[in-house]
């Protein structure tokens, strides 16, 4: 959310909102959905979350762990952004919606330096 104080009273509007100054004061524009909007945010079948990761693991690790089920077009492993250590989860995307199901029938509950990883289709983000 975006908060802007203005002389007599403060706005609130999320992200979709933009202030907009007019004649009579500030109003709310809404921009037109330029097709980026809410298709932006459906569910990508070939995006994996992985969870339980290994401290240890790294973009690169991740990313030769799953070569094995087919073509990995990203490996990301989340960290901290303060202390850059791995949260234990990281993303792989692979080249399509088939290597993907593969990765996961794979993967899913492999042992990986004794933690079992857990693989699904990734969900969309949330807002917060």
């Amino acid at each position: 959310m975006i908060i802007t104080k203005f002389e007599k009273y403060s706005c609130v509007w999320s992200a979709s909102e933009i202030p907009r100054e007019t004649s009579d004061g500030v109003e709310k524009y809404y921009p037109p959905d330029n097709g980026l909007g809410k298709k932006e945010k459906m569910e990508q079948k070939n995006k994996l979350y992985v969870g339980n990761l290994p401290y240890s693991a790294t973009d690169e690790s991740l990313k030769d762990l799953f070569a094995g089920a087919g073509e990995v077009v990203e490996a990301k492993v989340i960290t901290d952004k303060f202390s850059g250590r791995s949260k234990g989860f990281g993303f792989v995307t692979m080249k399509d919606d088939a290597a993907a199901e593969a990765a996961i029938a794979a993967m899913d509950g492999k042992e990986i330096e004794g933690r079992q990883i857990k693989v699904n289709v990734a969900r969309p983000m949330r807002e917060r």
